[in-house]
């Protein structure tokens, strides 16, 4: 040993291998030092006094220690020494190897060099057997530290750390032992409060540290039963309750004896109560063959299941609370086979799904569920360790045997370990697994490589480096926006190739892409965006458009309305008009006296009739609520200094305060069924200040990205217009030019021009009023269109919404002034997008036909509105706008073709076309929050333009 500061020697061990023997290679570890000569393989400590260990005989050709303490050694074969004893390691069928050298490299791989080429162990379980008869693992559970508690066949209880430390639980031995072939030994569970509980022969008992505390005997049954307990669950509250094997009912522990407490079905060739637990509202889950038993305040019955095809009645099961699957709060598995997912609404469950039928390689006999942080839903089953991938609807089991072969045995049980980690029991082997996180990256590349192509056809290779996990266990997940038919959503392994073929002409793909190693990691998701444009010879539509254009060339020439206006109106001789449809739902908010809000939600759609009512306390609304709005606007414009949040923050904070004390659960419930759609929201005009679209109610997003709503304010004025007959449509766009001193909006000119080409498309008459044009020829022109877009400022008024203002050149537009235009004479006014700052606010609504605010000078007057309600960024609404117009007016190639086939000409409803903007606008990012989600429609969410 060589001193670092002076180095000089200050000590001197002699190995005494011999004279023709030498040191081959060296391992160090904490106080020891590993030595491989070519007679032995030794432990040398560093500390003096202390005598060196031959740890193998023979030519040591390697010795490695890793940083865990996991010893390798390799003389005539190679050995692998963990917590508890030496193991011959033997890759596969090649039989016995020697290494020459062995190294880890921090992912969980272990790396050997061997005559016979390179090998990698996969470094990723600890294992600690329990030995003595009757010995096999009956139930696990964990602690809060990370260990887990099992209980064995034989009535012993150990408990197990991550350092793999077994130490046993004393408990008294039982006096008698259950006669039944059914008799699992010792249940264990947890209590809320870290404390273990164990039922076995020996009776029911506390472990709350060191010292078991007996709380009841073991439950006796008639003499000629074969029920025994199945499983074992505490509530809340410290009242134990078991299934019963062989039986049909659960038993719990209150007022000092056994007592029933749940029974399922009964069922001939089999019956059992394989598994229980508590849900979160102190219900207790009972599983059975072919039905569950929720037993709360009442109990009810989810069932019969059917059998899986494959499957045969047995008496295991499992049943568990579960957050890790959307849309679901419990997961059970019975004697039928197969997998039951159920959503709670209230104390009542109803069933979410069972996944996929079709999907073959999946567990039939689940023993535990188990939800990892991590990876999600685990399920221990007689065919291995099965994680959960996608919805309760179209999803399905995954097998991890790939991963360990301990995973690929049958399981007792699963225990979440930590956020990387967890166990699994097989036999008499209890396992930690643990496996490495990782950022799994990928590359793309896409053939043509062009933002545009003049093809069809794509090609795409997929490349997934890294030595994490088994290189075929890499998937990727594809999406496509919009679908491409026939395309392959998942692929396999390190390298992959994608074929994409008869893609749409003028559509732009994205294309994203979601890598998952073979160690559960997921990376971050890659995204390729490319847009079709083909030759007009390669698309029917365009070369149809030519041989049409070059016939009837002179007669567009008569027509100021370009090609769309010409071929629909004048020889299609449509006319303009709208219709509409039946909402998914129609939800009424009312106050009803000062102390309570109602609460009154349709189904128009639905095939039978759905309808629910709800009081809500007025104070509830008028608390947090009614504070959001007024929030959010402060936030948009910078006025919560010094402690200033991001606008997207504050909005999810928002979304779901809204959700929960601002929408009533049952009307939650409903809501939360659906991803699309229409909602109408008639709101008293006490309550306009509701913004009921930004709020969460517990679907996949807010409820204004997943369905088009639109609002309307009970009051006798505000009705609806007579629709629309006409054979012209006139959109009038107005972006004034203002004086130096009043800041510039780049974007309006370009946004007014986008709009402007997708009304020609559909041959609408499009009227450019003058930048500088004087109000009252503003005026006239809103009075004389069918569309009115304003793509500039606006200027809310607080506390005299009437005072509202559009600026123009040289002066301003008040909405009282808009509102008594309109009331002055008939109009055609159909739909006014006010795409300003502030334009849909209501600083209060009133009885009469007072105006308060832009909002109501165009609803007082049958008119539809689209406004924002805070500061919106000038290029994000420019862009939400053109969006906005590109889908209510179709391109108009696509209109040729639907006018030939005779099919309706519709655009999309308005409410629609303006979620669908919303959704475009998303992709700009946190930044683009505050804008996108300003806009409030007003008028029927349904109506749409069509021509015929």
């Amino acid at each position: 040993m060589i001193d670092k500061t002076t180095g000089k020697p200050v000590r001197h061990l002699d190995l005494e291998i011999g004279s023709q023997s030498f040191v081959r290679n060296v391992s160090f570890a904490p106080g020891v030092v590993y030595v491989g000569t070519d007679t032995n393989c030794l432990a040398v400590p560093l500390a003096s006094g202390v005598a060196v260990t031959t740890l193998a005989d023979g030519n040591c050709t390697a010795i490695k220690i890793q940083q865990d303490g996991t010893a390798w050694l390799s003389t005539d074969g190679l050995y692998r020494h963990d917590t508890q004893d030496w193991r011959r390691w033997l890759p596969g069928q090649s039989g016995a190897i020697a290494a020459s050298s062995i190294e880890e490299d921090g992912m969980s791989n272990v790396w050997l060099g061997a005559s016979d080429g390179l090998w990698r162990y996969f470094d990723l379980a600890r294992e600690h057997r329990f030995s003595g008869n009757g010995a096999r693992i009956s139930s696990m559970a964990g602690d809060l530290n990370g260990g887990v508690v099992a209980g064995l066949a034989n009535g012993e209880v150990w408990h197990v750390n991550r350092k793999l430390e077994a130490t046993q639980i004393a408990l008294p031995a039982p006096t008698e032992t259950p006669s039944s072939p059914y008799y699992r030994g010792a249940l264990v569970a947890d209590g809320t409060a870290n404390e273990i509980w164990v039922l076995s022969a020996a009776g029911l008992f506390k472990v709350d540290g060191s010292m078991p505390k007996r709380m009841a005997e073991f439950p006796s049954m008639p003499s000629n039963s074969q029920a025994v307990p199945s499983s074992l669950a505490i509530s809340a509250e410290g009242m134990p309750c078991t299934g019963l094997l062989d039986s049909t009912v659960a038993l719990c522990f209150k007022d000092g004896s056994w007592q029933q407490s749940a029974e399922v079905m009964d069922d001939f060739g089999g019956r059992s109560v394989a598994a229980v637990t508590f849900d979160t509202a102190g219900s207790l889950l009972a599983v059975g063959i072919r039905s569950i038993s929720v037993a709360g305040k009442t109990q009810t019955e989810l069932g019969p299941f059917e059998p899986t095809p494959f499957g045969v009645k047995h008496l295991f099961g499992a049943i568990a609370n579960t957050t890790s699957v959307d849309g679901v709060d419990a997961v059970a598995s019975g004697g039928w086979g197969g997998t039951a997912f159920l959503k709670r609404s209230g104390e009542a469950y109803r069933e979410a799904g069972s996944g996929l039928s079709t999907v073959q390689d999946q567990p039939y006999i689940i023993r535990q569920f188990a939800s990892h942080p991590s990876f999600g839903l685990l399920a221990g089953a007689d065919e291995g360790l099965f994680v959960w991938n996608g919805d309760p609807i179209s999803g399905h089991w995954k097998s991890l045997r790939d991963i360990d072969p301990r995973l690929a045995a049958g399981l007792d049980g699963v225990v979440v370990s930590d956020d990387r980690s967890f166990w699994v029991g097989s036999g008499l082997r209890l396992s930690l697994i643990e496996l490495p996180k990782a950022a799994p990256q990928a590359e793309i590349q896409r053939s043509p490589s062009t933002d545009t192509i003049d093809t069809n056809a794509v090609t795409y290779k997929l490349s997934v480096p890294g030595l994490v996990g088994l290189p075929a266990s890499k998937s990727t997940a594809i999406t496509y926006s919009p679908s491409i038919a026939n395309a392959e959503r998942g692929v396999t392994g390190p390298t992959s190739r994608l074929d994409l073929s008869n893609l749409a002409d003028l559509t732009t793909y994205r294309v994203t892409a979601e890598v998952t190693d073979g160690f559960l990691n997921i990376g971050p998701t890659l995204e390729s965006k490319f847009s079709v444009k083909l030759p007009f010879y390669q698309n029917p539509y365009k070369l149809g458009a030519v041989v049409v254009a070059a016939i009837m060339f002179l007669g567009l020439l008569l027509t100021r309305r370009g090609p769309t206006g010409f071929v629909l109106l004048r020889i299609g001789r449509l006319r303009w008009s709208t219709e509409k449809d039946d909402p998914r739902f129609a939800i009424e908010v009312k106050n009803l006296g000062p102390d309570v809000v109602r609460y009154e939600l349709e189904a128009p759609s639905a095939l039978t009739l759905i309808r629910l009512v709800v009081d809500v306390p007025a104070p509830q609304l008028d608390a947090s609520p009614k504070e959001i709005l007024p929030y959010l606007v402060r936030v948009a414009e910078g006025k919560v200094r010094p402690h200033r949040e991001r606008f997207d923050t504050a909005m999810k904070r928002a979304a779901s305060v809204l959700g929960e004390e601002a929408l009533p659960e049952n009307v939650r419930f409903m809501t939360s069924q659906f991803d699309s759609g229409a909602i109408s929201v008639d709101l008293s005009k006490s309550l306009l200040w509701l913004p009921i679209e930004l709020a969460n109610d517990g679907g996949a997003s807010q409820v204004m990205l997943r369905y088009a709503i639109g609002r309307s304010v009970s009051g006798d004025v505000l009705v609806e217009s007579e629709p629309l007959r006409s054979s012209r449509l006139r959109v009038a766009i107005f972006a004034p030019h203002l004086d130096p001193s009043t800041p510039s909006l780049p974007q309006a000119e370009a946004e007014a021009k986008s709009v402007a080409a997708a009304a020609r498309k559909w041959g609408a008459e499009v009227d450019f009023v003058r930048p500088d044009a004087t109000k009252q020829q503003v005026l006239d022109a809103i009075c004389a269109a069918n569309i009115f877009h304003y793509a500039g400022h606006a200027e809310f008024s607080s506390g005299a919404a009437g005072n509202s203002y559009l600026p123009i050149s040289g002066g301003h537009i008040l909405a009282a002034e808009i509102a008594a235009a309109l009331q002055s004479a008939p109009h055609n006014l159909l739909l006014a997008f006010i795409n300003g700052c502030g334009s849909s606010r209501e600083d209060s609504w009133e009885r009469g036909l007072e105006i308060y605010g832009f909002a109501s000078a165009f609803l007082n007057n049958a008119v539809y509105f689209i406004g924002a309600q805070w500061p919106i960024q000038d290029e994000i609404a420019a862009l939400l706008a053109g969006e906005f117009y590109a889908r209510l007016f179709p391109a108009s190639y696509s209109l040729w073709w639907q006018l030939i086939r005779r099919n309706p000409l519709q655009g999309t409803p308005f409410a629609e076309a303006l979620r669908l903007a919303r959704l475009e606008a998303r992709e700009f990012g946190p930044e683009a929050v505050q804008t996108w989600s300003s806009y409030v429609f007003y008028g029927d969410p349904t109506r749409r333009l069509v021509l015929q």
